[in-house]
């Protein structure tokens, strides 16, 4: 998001889901963003897992595994 209230907001709607999710804040692009992260994993592959867990539940619509 490009907007921290906008992903704060999304981050609340995923807590109240039972999900651990928080926002970082990064630069890339030459913008600011604020990405929302949901939980730590081990490796990419149980990260993809949880995600498509997620998807499939509809928690969430989309969502993409970064190792920062």
């Amino acid at each position: 998001y490009l907007k921290q209230e906008h992903a704060d907001r999304y981050v609340a709607g995923l807590k109240k889901k039972g999900v651990d999710a928080r926002v970082k804040k990064v630069n890339g692009g030459g913008k600011t963003w604020f990405v929302v992260r949901v939980s730590e994993f081990v490796d990419k592959e149980s990260a993809a897992a949880y995600g498509q867990k997620l998807k499939q539940q509809k928690v969430i619509d989309d969502f993409f595994v970064n190792n920062k």
